[in-house]
């Protein structure tokens, strides 16, 4: 049941010509449709051949009375309109559905909304020239196709979103055994445009619901065919500043193959940062955006390569209330990024079957930004090398030293003095310095001969006893020297059997803990020293610098080269 009742008064009717068998007839209708709309139509038909033509003229019909005969393939809560038409229809009585209509077609004021009340469609002209009609010939010509003013909303939520909620659920159905081939069909606009126009996107799939606005959307193309190639070209402008360019090349009915471009011009990036936090846990705060996409698809296989440029982005301190999909200090890694001018600019291609079901154009340029900011966090003087236009900086990532050594040398130096530069090119950055030595037995037993060395060597001096030993002395002097040989036997006389190894003589007279206490005092010093230096080089802020040594559980595991690792971050990042 339908419960739809249709007002019709005001009824007219006039036959200024009757004939019955052959000749034609003329007669036309007038009527009032509800309180506002009106009908009008005159026909004229050949009775003997049963040709017709049919004139009908509609003015503001409200589309409201259709709604009932749509429930079966529509869940609309509100359908609103006014509908205007002027056409002509050619048929003949004997193949009724059979016809050619020309004329144009109106439709204003529009509003659509699902079953829950989510706006589809608000407010909108759309105007239709109709050249010709035929559903003979499967031919459907238009002059024009015009849309303007009008407000489209498209909402997504987790499971669905308004445009899926306006189709109740999909009915199994059995295949038409009788269905037959139908004619191509050719559809044809001489000129197609959608000027003032304006989508709301929303995304509720987000932890924080994005909110996209684009306003002022131009849309032309002409001589649109389906059956050909096609240019269609479209603009568009963003809320808080930024506009969009569009152009795609194809054929409709060959979307294996087609060129699609887009520029977005200057973005406040504001407008995307509910994506920012979805994926990284981080608001953008400022910057603004230029992003250019080419896309060659030949075959299903895509091309595409987007360059991205962005100018003074900055974001907030990293939300700790849930994990993103990319855990990295974001923060830093745009810092480094950046070069002299606040810019960043980088390529990202994309490659891939686009009928591949496992192919997500917009989850490979995310995952490729990811990764990009992985490998910042992971080498991020590699990165700052780029932004500075200098080289080499990747090996700032460690200072090697000699730990027996109790300064640095010229080329230790040098490495400090450019890592020094390359923080005063960047304030922002802090710079953590770890040193990391060998507590091992090995390395002690190193230490050990080498406290030997040095304090033979003093006794060797015996005006001066308390000038300092230098490290190049110590390492000269052989391990096998007779003299050096001698007075380490006179330490461990009584001690130590006379054929004890060198090892094991050393280790009496150095036992493990004071060698690992003077080393420990040593690592105090070189960090102290190494600060002092960088601070007063003038150029990198005392807050900036953090020197400190790892703990001695992880230096008594420790294998590898003396060394400082070098972290570099901006405050309040992880």
């Amino acid at each position: 049941m339908l419960n739809n009742t249709l007002k019709f008064n005001d009824l007219g009717v006039s036959i200024p010509e009757l004939q019955l068998g052959n000749g034609s007839t003329r007669a036309g209708i007038r009527l009032k449709i509800g309180d506002k709309a009106t009908l009008g139509s005159h026909l004229s038909m050949n009775m003997k051949t049963n040709n017709f033509t049919l004139s009908l003229t509609v003015k503001h019909l409200p589309i409201s009375i259709i709604k009932p005969y749509l429930k079966n393939y529509y869940e609309i809560n509100k359908l609103e309109g006014d509908f205007n038409s002027d056409v002509k229809i050619a048929g003949n009585t004997n193949h009724i559905m059979n016809f050619i209509l020309n004329g144009k077609a109106d439709l204003n004021k529009v509003i659509v909304t699902n079953k829950h009340n989510e706006p589809i469609i608000s407010g909108g002209n759309l105007s239709v020239g109709m050249k010709s009609i035929d559903t003979n010939g499967s031919q459907y010509l238009f002059d024009y196709v015009k849309l303007s003013d009008v407000d489209l909303s498209y909402i997504l939520h987790p499971k669905t979103d308004n445009i899926t909620a306006l189709f109740p659920p999909a009915k199994a159905s059995k295949p038409d055994a009788t269905q037959t081939s139908t004619k191509p069909v050719t559809f044809r606009v001489a000129q197609l445009d959608i000027t003032h126009s304006t989508v709301n996107y929303t995304d509720n799939t987000l932890k924080k619901p994005a909110k996209i606005r684009m306003r002022n959307i131009e849309f032309q193309a002409t001589n649109f065919d389906m059956n050909g190639i096609n240019l269609l070209k479209g603009k568009a402008s963003f809320d808080n500043n930024g506009n969009l360019l569009f152009t795609w090349k194809g054929n409709i009915n060959d979307l294996k193959n087609q060129d699609i471009a887009m520029k977005v011009v200057n973005l406040d990036l504001k407008t995307v940062s509910p994506y920012c936090y979805e994926y990284t846990a981080y608001d953008l705060t400022d910057g603004k955006l230029n992003f250019e996409t080419k896309n060659g698809i030949k075959n299903n296989y895509i091309n595409s390569t987007n360059v991205v440029d962005v100018y003074k982005i900055n974001v907030s301190k990293k939300h700790k209330d849930f994990k993103p999909e990319y855990n990295l200090p974001l923060k830093t890694a745009l810092y480094i990024l950046k070069d002299k001018d606040d810019k960043i600019n980088f390529v990202i291609p994309v490659k891939g079957n686009i009928n591949d079901p496992q192919f997500k154009y917009w989850k490979i340029v995310m995952k490729t930004l990811g990764n990009l900011m992985v490998k910042v966090a992971i080498s991020p003087f590699r990165f700052l090398g780029n932004a500075l236009g200098a080289n080499g900086k990747d090996q700032l990532e460690t200072i090697q030293f000699e730990p027996l050594r109790k300064g640095f040398t010229t080329d230790e130096y040098a490495k400090i003095d450019d890592l020094v530069n390359t923080l005063a090119a960047k304030p922002e950055l802090t710079v953590k310095l770890t040193q990391f030595i060998s507590l091992n037995n090995d390395e002690l037993d190193t230490y050990g001969l080498f406290r030997a060395k040095e304090n033979f060597l003093r006794t060797q001096n015996a005006t001066q006893p308390n000038v300092p030993v230098s490290f190049d002395e110590v390492n000269y002097l052989s391990d096998n020297d007779h003299h050096l040989r001698s007075y380490i036997n006179t330490l461990t006389e009584g001690k130590a059997s006379q054929n004890a190894s060198l090892k094991d003589k050393i280790r009496l007279v150095y036992p493990a803990d004071t060698l690992k206490t003077g080393l420990i005092r040593s690592m105090n010093f070189r960090n102290a020293a190494l600060k002092k230096y960088m601070i007063e080089s003038g150029k990198v802020k005392a807050q900036k610098i953090t020197v400190t040594s790892a703990d001695t559980d992880s230096l008594t595991n420790y294998t590898d080269k003396a060394l400082f690792k070098v972290n570099i971050g901006v405050e309040g990042d992880e």
